[in-house]
């Protein structure tokens, strides 16, 4: 057999395989429900449905099942020849349960209420295994006002949930790479692409991570996609907090390390403050690292003359450092010398 045909072959099988293997992710839409009826509207899930579709991604059938149902009336007082009593009028009706695939990755819904002549639509994300839902997108407008707004709705959920398939396309590249499979140039360009595609938090952390492997190496890619990350990052957002806390990465604490390794203490001095405002973690290794170049900047003005600059940053550096460390001690001794 010749082995320079089939090896060329194979890899195209490969290649091709892994295309029809990309996911779009898989989407239910429930029919939602209108507040003032109490009944089931399935005019907006058509249109989520549709916009969806034409950004390719998979949307899987709901079964819509009718119940007879039972529904017990208003009941009133009645007074009969001396005799009182109450009347409950019972009605059979008609209700519609939707129930969503197990196999749909995403779920949306929502519901739909009138005020006067402005119509409020709520659309809920929820992804397969959370208790709630993790994005809430909100329409309002007159009745025929409606249709624009939701399409424009539907478009942002689509690119929501690929930019989620994105998120784990550059997920599998990093398992990939440390299975042997990828090289580190090869991930960090396929992640970098995903990054300038779609540009999420989530993509832009993992870009950072990879850089992270090499440290040393990147350090100017450290800083300048670091700065993109802390700029993204809402400290309102668990979500953004959950995943930093998933790939135990500080970014703040990684663009802080670089700029001093260069010493940019200034630049430091100003990421690990704004860490210690806005996260949550790592909050004393931020406060001595801090005092640290403090110290360190205050020795520099010393050095080029700014007494008073200096005693400022050797009183800052006191204010964060350990009692026990060396550059607690010094920082000490240099206030008393400058201090008339």
């Amino acid at each position: 057999m010749n082995q320079g045909k089939v090896i060329p072959a194979l890899i195209l099988v490969v290649i091709l395989f892994g295309r029809a293997c990309v996911s779009h992710g898989s989407v239910a839409v429930l029919p939602f429900r209108d507040l003032s009826t109490g009944k089931l509207d399935p005019s907006i899930s058509s249109v989520i449905q549709a916009e969806l579709s034409k950004a390719g991604i998979d949307v899987v059938p709901v079964d819509l099942i009718m119940e007879e149902v039972m529904e017990m009336g208003p009941w009133v007082l009645w007074k009969e020849g001396g005799e009182e009593g109450i009347l409950i009028e019972m009605e059979r009706k008609r209700k519609g349960k939707a129930e969503p695939p197990l196999s749909a990755d995403t779920l949306v819904y929502g519901d739909r209420a009138r005020f006067g002549e402005v119509v409020r639509v709520n659309i809920y994300l929820k992804k397969r295994g959370r208790k709630e839902a993790g994005r809430v997108f909100t329409v309002e407008g007159r009745e025929g006002e409606l249709l624009k707004g939701l399409k424009a709705a539907s478009r942002e959920i689509a690119r929501l949930i690929l930019s989620r398939e994105a998120l784990k396309r550059g997920e599998e590249y990093i398992r990939g790479y440390r299975g042997g499979i990828h090289t580190y140039e090869a991930t960090l360009k396929a992640l970098r692409g995903l990054v300038e595609e779609w540009g999420t938090f989530p993509l832009r952390v993992l870009y950072l991570s990879m850089l992270l492997e090499r440290e040393m190496e990147r350090e100017e890619e450290i800083i300048e996609e670091g700065r993109k990350v802390l700029e993204a990052y809402d400290p309102m957002n668990e979500e953004d907090l959950r995943f930093l806390m998933s790939l135990g990465l500080d970014p703040f604490d990684a663009v802080a390390r670089a700029q001093e390794r260069r010493k940019a203490l200034e630049e430091a001095i100003e990421v690990r403050e704004k860490a210690l405002e806005v996260f949550p973690l790592n909050r004393e290794r931020h406060r001595v690292a801090l005092g640290k170049d403090y110290y360190l900047l205050a020795l520099s003005m010393e050095r080029e003359g700014h007494r008073e600059r200096a005693r400022d940053l050797y009183r800052k550096a006191l204010l964060f450092l350990p009692e026990t460390t060396e550059e607690y001690k010094r920082a000490s001794e240099r206030l008393r010398e400058l201090t008339p």
